[in-house]
C-alpha cells in the first residue's frame, strides 16, 4: 500500500486536512501503533500523536500522525501529516478497517479466476470510489457496480453518450490503446478512466471508470490499472461465458438466405434456436437518420434489438436493419411490442416498416419488400409518423401501381373533371359535395349535416351533379372507381383539378 491511497482513502471518509511528505519509498506493507521500546521496522506505517513523534531522534519509513497541527512545518520523514478532531480509538479503528480493505481487495484480485465480473468491479467500489462499468463492442454493459446503478440506468451507455461517443475522432483512434487511457465526455463533462480488453487481436469490450473529483486521479489511475489487469486476465481465461450472446452465424446466413427468396435451407440450423418453417413470421425495416454513423453503430444496434426483441434475428441489408420476428415465440400482447418499437425508434432517430404477417414456408423476399414499401409510403405521405404497416399503406400501394403507365388525370374519372370545371365558373361546390357524400356511404342526412347544408339543397346538388356527368351513383363498381379516383388525386398532390 502507498501513502497516496490511504490520503486519497482519508478524504472520502471526511478526513481532509491530511498533508503527504514523499521523500522517497512511501509503501508499507503493514501498520503498528508506535511503542516507543519497540525497534522501528521498515516499510511499516506507524500510529503516533504529534508529541510522540516530536521525541523520535530516527526516521522512520512512513508515520502518521492524528492529530498534527494544520500549520506546521513537515519534518523529512515520509508520511501523513493529519489535523482531524477524530479521537486515537477511533483513528486507529479506522486505519484498520482501510488496511483491511485493501488487502480483500488485493487478494481478491490475485485470486478472481472465476468470479463473477460485476463482483469484483462491487468490491473495487470501496477502493476506487467511482462508478465502473465493461461495456462490450456493441455498447452494451456485461457487468456494473452498484455506485454507476446508483447514476445510470438502462443496459447501455446513456443515448447523448453515446452519440457522442460514435460521432468523434479520437473514439477510432483509441480502440487500439493497450494501457489505461482517459477518454473525456464533453456531454457529460467528465473524464473517464479506460482501458480495452482484446479477444483474438480483435477489440471486444472496454473497462470504464468515471472519475468524480480530478484532484484524486493519479491514486485513482493506479488503482485503476491494478483493476484492470486482473479483469484482463479473468476475461481472456474464459472467453466464451462473457458478454452478449447472439444468434450464432450459421443462422443468420440461413435467415439472410431466405430474406434473399433462397428457400432451400437446412430447417435443422432453424432449429437450434426453436424456429421452423412452419411458425408465422413478420418483417421490419429499420432505418436510421444520420444520428449515428452507420459502420461505427452496426453492432450496438443489431445486440440493441436482438436485446429487446429475444425472438427475433437482426441483419443488416445495404443502408437498412431487417428484423425478422418470430410470432410464435413472441409472448404478451401486440400492444407491448409496438410500445416498446416505438421507444426504440423514438430514442434512437429511426423510423421502421413492417409487412403482413406471413408463414415460414413463403417467400421471404416478398415481404421483406413489403417492409420496405411500408417504409417508403409511410415516410412519403406520413413523414411526422415512426413506424409504418404494410397493412395501413396497402391501399396507397393498390392506388400507385394501378394508375402506372397514365398519369393521375388520364386514369381518374371524367365526372371530376367536369364538377371542377362547373365550380370555377359557377363558384360551386359540387365537386367536394360528391367527395362528401361517397364518404358516408351516400347517406344524404349525414352529408349535408357534414356540409352544413339543408337536407333539400343536397338533393339539388346530387341532382345537378347527376346531371352534369351522367355518373349513377346506385352503381357499387361506380361509387368504387369515383372513391379511388378521389385518393389517387389526393396522394398525387394534384386535389383538385386546375
Amino acid at each position: 500500500m502507498h501513502l497516496s491511497y490511504l490520503q486519497y482513502q482519508l478524504c472520502f471518509h471526511g478526513i481532509r486536512k491530511v498533508r503527504m511528505r514523499n521523500a522517497g519509498n512511501c509503501r508499507f506493507t503493514s501498520w503498528r501503533m508506535y511503542d516507543p521500546q519497540a525497534r522501528l521496522e521498515p516499510e511499516t506505517l506507524y500510529l503516533m500523536t504529534a508529541r510522540q513523534f516530536q521525541s523520535l531522534n530516527q526516521p522512520v519509513t512512513a508515520v502518521c500522525i492524528p492529530d498534527y497541527p494544520a500549520d506546521g512545518d513537515l519534518p523529512p520523514q515520509n508520511g501523513l501529516y493529519i489535523n482531524s478532531c477524530l479521537s486515537s480509538p477511533a483513528f486507529y479503528n479506522l486505519i484498520q478497517e482501510l488496511y483491511s480493505e485493501y488487502e480483500r481487495w488485493n487478494f481478491a484480485l490475485s485470486f478472481a479466476e472465476g468470479m463473477e465480473l460485476s463482483r469484483l468491479l462491487e468490491l473495487s467500489t470501496p477502493i476506487l470510489h467511482m462508478p465502473l462499468t465493461i461495456i462490450d463492442s456493441q455498447f452494451h454493459f456485461v457487468a456494473k457496480n452498484s455506485l454507476y446503478s446508483q447514476k445510470f440506468s438502462g443496459d447501455g451507455l446513456e443515448l447523448a453518450d453515446l452519440e457522442e461517443i460514435i460521432w468523434t475522432e479520437d473514439f477510432k483512434k483509441c480502440m487500439d490503446q493497450k494501457d489505461v487511457f482517459h477518454f473525456y465526455l464533453q456531454n457529460e463533462q467528465k473524464t473517464l478512466l479506460c482501458y480495452n480488453l482484446f479477444r483474438d487481436g480483435q477489440f471486444f469490450a472496454r473497462i470504464l471508470g468515471s472519475i468524480e473529483e480530478e484532484s484524486y486521479r493519479d491514486p485513482q489511475e493506479i488503482l485503476f490499472s491494478r483493476m484492470a489487469v486482473a479483469l484482463k486476465t479473468m476475461i481472456e481465461s474464459e472467453p466464451s461465458s462473457r458478454g452478449l450472446h447472439m444468434k450464432s452465424r450459421e443462422f443468420q446466413a440461413t435467415v439472410r438466405c431466405l430474406l434473399e427468396g433462397n428457400r432451400d435451407v437446412d430447417p435443422q440450423v432453424l432449429l437450434q434456436h426453436q424456429w421452423s418453417l412452419e411458425d408465422t413470421y413478420a418483417l421490419s425495416v429499420i432505418r436510421c437518420y444520420d444520428r449515428f454513423p452507420l459502420e461505427e453503430a452496426e453492432k450496438y444496434f443489431s445486440s440493441s434489438l436482438q436485446s429487446l426483441f429475444p425472438h427475433s434475428c437482426v441483419l443488416r441489408l445495404d443502408q437498412d436493419f431487417v428484423c425478422v420476428w418470430n410470432l410464435a415465440l413472441i409472448s404478451g400482447e401486440d400492444y407491448v411490442f409496438q410500445e416498446k418499437m416505438a421507444v426504440f425508434l423514438r430514442e434512437h432517430v429511426a423510423k421502421a416498416g413492417d409487412s403482413n404477417s406471413f408463414c415460414g414456408r413463403e417467400d421471404f423476399s416478398l415481404y421483406l419488400n413489403q417492409a420496405r414499401e411500408a417504409l417508403r409510403l409511410g415516410d412519403k405521405y406520413a413523414p411526422h409518423f415512426w413506424h409504418y404497416r404494410f397493412e395501413d399503406y396497402a391501399y396507397i400501394y393498390l392506388l400507385e401501381h394501378c394508375a402506372a403507365p397514365f398519369g393521375p388525370l388520364q386514369v381518374c374519372s371524367p365526372a371530376l373533371r367536369i364538377l371542377q370545371n362547373y365550380d370555377t365558373e359557377k363558384d360551386g361546390d359540387l365537386y367536394r359535395t360528391l367527395q362528401v357524400h361517397l364518404r358516408t356511404g351516400c347517406n344524404v342526412t349525414q352529408s349535408a349535416e357534414l356540409l352544413n347544408i339543408h337536407r333539400t339543397s343536397m338533393m339539388k346538388r346530387l341532382n345537378r351533379i347527376k346531371k352534369l356527368t351522367g355518373i349513377r351513383l346506385e352503381n357499387a363498381d361506380t361509387r368504387l372507381y369515383l372513391m379511388l379516383s378521389y385518393k389517387i388525386l389526393e396522394l398525387s398532390g394534384s386535389g383538385i383539378f386546375t
